[in-house]
């Protein structure tokens, strides 16, 4: 039997260092749900670890070679392949596999749940273990949570002020959170608490990072589209991306022209990037509102829109010497 030093050292052991595994999506389908750690069953409970959601933060900085050190890439061997429980295997080099396990886990535990670190992975670690099944499935990890606007300090620049609006680009624009948040503590998103005071003002350790991934801070032409005297209120507009939405633009959703599924990305502004269609006999062209005369029905576009450019108005002289658009027009406005 051993003796309560023993046990107490071996749970403070149990919490040094937390990690997680890839999420390369050659590998990630492999991963088992669950693994359950049944070492050292003569002290607590089976730990039920759930390997696939560790796999999950890997992009924060955490890889599979955090846990599987000396792994070849792609191959991951189990820990009791390295690491033995057997005294004939004890050496200063290698730690045993009760401490490996452990020195992997603590300090992402530590921080998440400080009051009962134990507990984290171990129910019950107060009782000793009577059978041989593994402890139920931990519950849900806490969502993540964040402040709604964050107001940045710059005080070097002319225009201190910056309004990043978090909200709008978790839901808006679906980024994840390690698109900006990387090598950062679970509890930065996991346990946020909202301040007593609004606003949030807040500084970056490094400027323009991580915007400058979407953003074109090297142009210092463009400061002023971040950088303003004050706090703005202003939300998300699509003026601001440089391509203002036309009438027919206006009434769609933002998942009509860009991906559901992913975060959104600038796209090709090009009109035929989208619409297939625009070419003579397959685009009717009284959506636009001009009805064309039966002379221009047969014209390919591309006389009227140089190099297709629809978004551009068009041109006669190509045709014409001396009519111009839209003096005179190629056919009759409809519902105007």
């Amino acid at each position: 039997m051993s003796s309560p030093k023993v046990i107490v050292f071996s749970i403070l052991l149990l919490l040094a260092g937390a990690t997680a595994f890839t999420q390369d999506s050659g590998i990630l389908d492999e991963i088992p749900e669950s693994i359950p750690l049944n070492v050292p069953k003569f002290i607590f409970h089976p730990v039920n670890f759930p390997h696939r959601a560790h796999s999950h933060i890997s992009p924060q900085g955490v890889t599979c070679g955090n846990c599987h050190h000396f792994a070849d890439e792609g191959v991951y061997d189990p820990c009791y392949e390295c690491h033995s429980n057997d005294p004939a295997d004890f050496s200063e080099d290698v730690p045993t596999l009760f401490a490996a396990y452990h020195r992997v886990c603590v300090s992402c535990h530590r921080q998440w749940n400080p009051q009962n670190v134990c507990g984290s992975c171990h129910l019950n670690p107060e009782q000793a273990v009577l059978d041989d099944q593994p402890t139920p499935a931990l519950p849900p990890v806490k969502p993540t949570r964040g402040p709604d606007i964050l107001h940045f300090d710059t005080p070097k620049s002319v225009n201190p002020m910056v309004t990043f609006r978090h909200k709008q680009h978790v839901e808006t624009f679906r980024f994840s959170c390690v698109t900006c948040h990387e090598n950062q503590d679970c509890l930065k998103c996991h346990a946020y608490k909202p301040p007593n005071v609004s606003p949030i003002v807040a500084k970056l350790t490094k400027p323009h990072v991580p915007c400058s991934k979407c953003h074109a801070t090297d142009d210092q032409s463009n400061c002023t589209q971040c950088h303003k005297k004050q706090p703005t209120t202003r939300g998300f507009t699509h003026d601001m991306t440089g391509w203002l939405l036309n009438r027919f633009h206006q009434e769609q959703s933002c998942t009509a022209c860009h991906d559901a599924t992913k975060p959104v990305e600038r796209l090709n502004p090009t009109c035929t990037n989208c619409h297939k269609n625009f070419e003579p006999g397959e685009f009717d062209h009284r959506r636009t509102g001009l009805d064309l005369y039966e002379v221009h029905q047969e014209a390919d576009c591309g006389d009227c829109h140089l190099d297709r450019k629809f978004g551009e108005p068009p041109t006669c002289f190509y045709c014409h010497d001396e009519i111009t658009y839209p003096d005179n027009l190629p056919g009759e406005w409809i519902n105007k």
